[in-house]
């Protein structure tokens, strides 16, 4: 928080939390714990594709860029997990479907 002191008040400003921010604290800890689960790796892309898509493109700009970015880190999530290979393709294939 930031103070200031205007015309004898103190006043204390907020800050307010980034969409970077919104989206790390609501998908984060879903993403990693969907490691090894490829059907919740695969959810989770829709439910990104869905949020993002409901935004408006100029008003939205850096939402979308954040939903986007932690959309990558799931298909990242879904490479790297010990799976077998259909399912890495298969959250491969969510992945480029929704945000390739």
């Amino acid at each position: 928080d930031r103070v200031r002191i205007a015309g004898g008040t103190t006043l204390v400003e907020a800050e307010l939390p980034t969409p970077d921010d919104i989206v790390a604290l609501a998908f984060d800890e879903v993403r990693l714990a969907a490691v090894g689960a490829p059907t919740v790796l695969v959810y989770l892309l829709e439910v990104l594709r869905l949020v993002r898509d409901s935004l408006d493109d100029g008003d939205h700009a850096d939402a979308i860029r954040a939903l986007t970015r932690q959309a990558a880190l799931v298909a990242e999530v879904g490479e790297r997990s010990d799976l077998p290979d259909a399912d890495h393709e298969r959250v491969r294939l969510a992945y480029e479907q929704r945000f390739g």
